[in-house]
C-alpha cells in the first residue's frame, strides 16, 4: 500500500516547492549579509538591496535610496563621473539611555541633578542668572547637535519631509537661543563686574559644543580643538566632528539622491578640509531652484538656518559689547572684536552666491 494517496501528490509538491524557496530566499540573505550586524555588515562590504527605483523630478534620472547608502543613477553623466554609492554618515553622539523604571516627574528629568549644578563663586545675585543663562545655552547646543546628527542620516536618504522637519526644529531652537540673549541682558556693566573676577579664564569661547555645532556645519581649524587637553571628549568630539562629512557634505548627497548632477570632486572630497565655493556647484543649485520642487524649499532651509546662526553671532557679540565694552575676554579671546569678525563669514557660501545668478 502506497505511504500517501494520489489525491495528495499535488499538495506535496506545493509543500515542497514552498521549503524550497524559503530555502533559497535564505541562502540569498546569507549570501548578501543581511544576517550579520551592522559594523560586521559595513566591514565585509555588504549592502541591502535597494528598493525599486522611482522618476525624479521633472525626468531627471532615476534614483533610489536605502538604509545605510544612497545609491544614483547618473544617467546624464558620464560613467566615470557616476559614484558607485555616498555614504551613511555615522553619527558620534554623546547619548546616554536610561533604562531604569521611571518613577517621578523629578526623576525622568533628573531634576536633583540639574537644579543643583548651579554653584557660583561669589555672593552676587546677579551671578546665579549667569550661570543659569548659560547652562540653558549648553542644553540647547546638545540638543541641536542631536537634531544636526538626525538631519544628516535624513539627507542620506533623500527624505525631504523628514528633513525640513528637522531644519524648521533646528531653526526654532536658535530662535529660542538668541531669545535668551534678551535676559542676560538685563543685567548691566557693574552688575556683571561684580562677580567677572570669580570666573578666573572660564569664558563662552571655550563652549565645546558651540565649536563641535561649528565642525558640523563646515568649520576646519585645528585651533578649535588644540585649546583642549590631549586625550579629553571635549577635544575627541571637535576633532571627530572635523574629520567626519559636513552637513552642507550631506546635503549635497541628498541632491544625487534626487537626480542632481553634483561634481564628483565634491562627492568624494576631503572632509577634513574645508569646503571651497564652487561655480559648477552654484550651476546645479541654480537648476535647483529654477526646478522650484522640494529640493529648493531645502536649500532656503539650509539658508535660514545659516542666517539663523549667523543672528545669533550678531545678537551674542552685541551683548558681549554692551557688557563689557572692547575689553578682553575672560577665556583669552579678544571680546566682542571676535564675535564680529565672525560675522562675515557664512557656513553656506555657495548657496548665498547663487542668489545673484537667479
Amino acid at each position: 500500500m502506497p505511504f500517501f494517496s494520489e489525491s495528495a501528490v499535488p499538495t506535496l509538491i506545493s509543500i515542497i516547492s514552498f521549503l524550497w524557496g524559503v530555502t533559497r530566499r535564505s541562502l540569498t540573505l546569507w549570501n548578501d549579509g543581511v544576517f550579520l550586524n551592522g559594523p560586521e555588515r559595513h566591514r565585509r562590504g555588504f549592502h541591502a538591496k535597494p528598493p525599486p527605483a522611482r522618476p525624479g523630478p521633472r525626468g531627471k534620472p532615476r534614483r533610489c535610496c536605502r538604509a545605510g547608502t544612497a545609491l544614483v543613477s547618473m544617467c546624464r553623466t558620464s560613467r566615470s563621473h557616476r559614484p558607485r554609492c555616498l555614504p551613511f554618515v555615522e553619527v558620534d553622539e554623546a547619548v546616554i539611555v536610561d533604562h531604569s523604571p521611571v518613577l517621578t516627574y523629578s526623576s525622568y528629568l533628573a531634576l536633583d541633578e540639574i537644579l543643583t549644578a548651579q554653584r557660583p563663586h561669589s555672593d552676587e545675585h546677579e551671578e546665579m542668572l549667569f550661570i543659569v543663562v548659560h547652562q540653558v545655552h549648553e542644553l540647547w547646543f546638545k540638543q541641536l547637535l542631536h537634531e544636526f546628527a538626525g538631519l544628516q542620516r535624513q539627507l542620506a536618504l533623500g527624505d525631504s519631509a523628514h528633513v525640513l522637519h528637522s531644519l524648521r526644529r533646528s531653526l526654532g531652537i536658535l530662535k529660542s537661543v538668541i531669545t535668551q540673549i534678551d535676559v542676560l541682558e538685563t543685567m548691566t556693566p557693574s552688575q556683571f563686574t561684580s562677580f567677572r573676577g570669580n570666573l578666573g579664564t572660564a569664558s563662552g569661547f571655550q563652549s565645546a559644543q558651540f565649536r563641535e555645532i561649528e565642525a558640523v556645519l563646515g568649520r576646519r581649524d585645528h585651533r578649535a580643538f588644540e585649546r583642549y587637553l590631549e586625550g579629553s571628549g571635549e577635544r575627541y568630539r571637535i576633532e571627530s566632528a572635523m574629520n567626519r562629512p559636513t552637513l552642507f557634505d550631506s546635503f549635497l548627497g541628498y541632491l544625487v539622491v534626487h537626480g542632481y548632477p553634483v561634481p564628483h570632486d565634491l562627492l568624494y572630497r576631503d572632509v577634513s578640509l574645508p569646503m571651497e565655493p564652487s561655480v559648477e556647484l552654484q550651476g546645479v543649485l541654480l537648476q535647483v531652484y529654477h526646478d522650484d520642487d522640494v529640493a529648493a524649499e531645502v536649500c532656503e532651509g539650509l539658508v535660514d538656518l545659516d542666517q539663523r546662526i549667523q543672528e545669533w553671532r550678531y545678537r551674542h557679540g552685541k551683548m558681549v559689547e554692551r557688557i563689557i565694552g572692547d575689553k578682553s575676554g575672560t577665556g583669552g579671546s579678544s571680546g566682542a572684536a571676535y564675535l564680529r569678525a565672525t560675522l562675515s563669514t557664512p557656513m553656506f557660501p555657495d548657496l548665498w552666491t547663487v542668489r545673484g545668478r537667479l
